[in-house]
């Protein structure tokens, strides 16, 4: 049987430089550890460029196993990986927490305090989490793509230039480890409490969508085409070629066998989901008046059902607010310690992980 690793929060790491009792690693006890590490249980995956052949690639790949792996390797179920879990809607939130969470603007409200007592600023960051991209697709993930571009102006337009919230703002979509995806609305404020910030974020989210209505069906055929032009630019360097072919190798690394082959036309599969002047038989999108109904249709679905959405805002207080901050420590859905994101994430599912371009 194997001994299970032990895992360490930063918290704890934070605690054992802190006590004042605890004796620092001797030099033997060092070298142990970084024996452990280079000597131990381990994967390497290693790219050979330049001018070297395949003979001598594969004599690379016998030095690293001879001085490196010497023990037995990593199994597959002992390899590292990420997932990333669905976040609850506000009614499932309501099962884990109780009715008092109902209140809260978002499902979920992640808090901190600013580690130095000079910070003056507070921050806010909202995520509306759409789906993994298992489930998106190519199309689904292009829709999204487009918005994320088309959100950051208005974000910016609205938040900073005509509220003054802060001199950072952004909106934008983020993938996560694991297959995670969502729409991220950032503030950083000096003048505005967080739960303000929040409201004005999501007000904005709102606001957008009315924006996105009126738009004539012509400037979704324009951010199309110019987020597919952002998508085919040409690798400049060999460095960033090397870069592009390395990265689709590497995103093969935690899947099974099934999806192992590096799919090096990925991106160009992925931005004639958004070419409209394809023939119209093969693209995706007949018109832009097709494209942007989806594009509503999407932000529909993710951004504007309350009983559907699944948000998380992280907080940031600065030591001005610290008694704010203390207050709401415990309140329910409100997470302001590493146990309490520990007990949540016992409540949720993991999205699934299987590459989108799989199927």
């Amino acid at each position: 049987m194997l001994k299970e690793a032990p895992v360490w929060h930063i918290d704890d790491y934070i605690s054992e430089l802190e006590d004042k009792d605890v004796e620092p690693l001797t030099m033997k006890e060092c070298a142990e550890v970084a024996e452990d590490c280079l000597f131990g249980r381990s994967k390497a995956v290693a790219l050979c460029i330049g001018n070297i052949d395949e003979k001598e690639s594969q004599e690379v790949e016998q030095i690293i196993s001879n001085r490196f792996l010497k023990r037995r390797p990593l199994t597959e179920v002992e390899n590292p990986s990420f997932t990333a879990l669905r976040m609850p809607t506000k009614a499932e939130a309501i099962d884990i927490y109780g009715p008092d969470v109902a209140s809260n603007q978002v499902p979920i409200i992640l808090e901190s305090l600013a580690h130095s007592e000079d910070e003056e600023n507070n921050a806010v960051v909202v995520t509306m989490q759409t789906a993994s991209s298992t489930e998106l697709g190519f199309e689904g993930l292009a829709v999204q793509e487009l918005i994320g571009s088309m959100a950051y102006n208005s974000a910016f337009s609205q938040l900073r230039t005509k509220e003054q919230l802060g001199y950072i703002v952004s909106a934008f979509m983020k993938k996560a480890q694991g297959g995670g995806n969502g729409l991220n609305v950032l503030v950083q404020s000096s003048n505005t409490m967080p739960e303000q910030i929040e409201e004005r974020c999501l007000s904005w989210i709102r606001q957008f969508r009315k924006e996105l209505e009126d738009y004539p069906d012509e400037r979704f055929a324009q951010e199309a085409a110019a987020v597919r032009a952002s998508l085919l630019e040409k690798d400049v360097t060999l460095s960033e070629e090397i870069s592009s072919v390395w990265s689709e190798i590497l995103a093969t690394v935690p899947h099974s066998e099934h999806f192992k082959n590096p799919v090096f036309d990925r991106i160009e599969k992925f931005a004639d989901v958004l070419d409209l002047e394809r023939d119209e038989e093969t693209r995706t999108f007949r018109s832009a008046s097709e494209l942007k109904q989806r594009v509503l249709d999407f932000y529909d679905k993710y951004f504007m059902d309350e009983n559907a959405i699944r948000a998380v805002s992280a907080r940031t207080y600065n030591h001005k607010a610290k008694e704010m901050f203390e207050g709401n420590i415990g309140k329910p859905g409100i997470l302001s310690s590493y146990d309490d994101t520990r007990k949540l994430k016992q409540y949720l599912s993991t999205l699934p992980t299987a590459p989108y371009w799989g199927r």
